[in-house]
Formats: structure tokens, C-alpha cells, sequence
């Protein structure tokens, strides 16, 4: 997820690292309003798929939008670890 976005995105990058890198679990607040941008971010990324044409923009919104549903995945499980508290 470290790739460059290109010219013109306004997805937000957040990374595994970036959000673990203070030292401590987020809140529930903090959990949900990153996967709010995430959620945001794969919509971004599919529209600009859908705008984009050629296999090579096609691979890159392909790979961006994984990596994306992936840290989804772990921010939707952290905050469900939390809320079974």
C-alpha cells in the first residue's frame, strides 16, 4: 500500500503501519472513522477504475483496490474484537 496515488487522487493513504505506529489500539471512534476513509477510498478506487481504460491502469486500480479491502478487513475485525468487550 505504499504506492504512489496517482495525480489528481484524493484517497487518503493510510497503511498497517501508519495506524499501529503509535503503540497503542485505536478506539472505537478512532477504528471507525478510519474504515469510514477506507470505505471511501475503495469507492474513489473503483470509480477511477471504472473512468481508466488499459491493462496497466486496469492491473494498478486492481492491486490498489486489494490492498485496500484487505486493511478493511483488519480494521472490521479489530473494531469487532472491541465491541465484543
Amino acid at each position: 500500500m505504499n504506492a504512489a496515488a496517482p495525480a489528481g487522487s484524493v484517497c487518503q493513504a493510510l497503511t498497517w503501519e501508519n495506524i499501529m505506529s503509535n503503540g497503542h489500539s485505536l478506539s472505537l471512534s478512532e477504528l471507525e472513522q478510519r474504515i469510514a476513509i477506507i470505505r471511501d477510498n475503495i469507492r474513489q478506487l473503483v470509480e477511477q477504475a471504472a473512468a481508466f481504460s488499459g491493462a496497466e491502469d486496469e492491473a494498478r486500480n486492481a492491486d490498489r483496490i486489494a490492498q485496500q479491502t484487505e486493511e478493511l478487513e483488519r480494521l472490521v475485525k479489530q473494531r469487532d474484537a472491541l465491541l465484543k468487550k
